[in-house]
């Protein structure tokens, strides 16, 4: 296409300004299909913290690098999401008797996981020059 560098990173930079405006709002929109509204305003703090913990990061990080961003952002982003939810910071109070969980066995995880490991393979042996 021709675009230099600093170009690709100007475009990269403005279309995480554009997710982080639509993190505000499609979340929600998305919620609400599964979730009363009255559920969705007790765990809002919850929801714009994870939206934050994602959007923010790949805002920063597409000023340095245009290649990852949104990828790197979004990890660093699960983790705080993992992190607000063990604490349940922002989350509703609700009854734990119902909603005992038994532990994920790891090969499930893995198998949960694949596509998303299979694309970040994908996308860094595409970026590498040498391969």
């Amino acid at each position: 296409m021709g675009l230099t560098s600093q170009q690709i990173g100007e475009l990269g930079f403005k279309a995480s300004l554009v997710h982080l405006a639509a993190g505000l709002v499609i979340p929600i929109i998305a919620l609400r299909y599964v979730f009363s509204w009255k559920q969705i305003k007790e765990n809002l703090l919850f929801v714009y913290l994870t939206v934050f913990s994602c959007a923010l990061p790949m805002t920063l990080l597409a000023t340095i690098n245009y290649e990852f961003p949104s990828l790197i952002g979004g990890a660093i982003g699960f983790l705080i999401s993992i992190v607000l939810a063990k604490k349940k910071i922002g989350l509703s109070k609700f009854d734990t008797s119902i909603s005992e969980l038994e532990p994920v066995n790891l090969n499930e995880l893995f198998r949960a996981l694949l596509p998303l490991i299979s694309l970040v393979l994908i996308l860094v042996v595409t970026r590498v020059p040498q391969l």
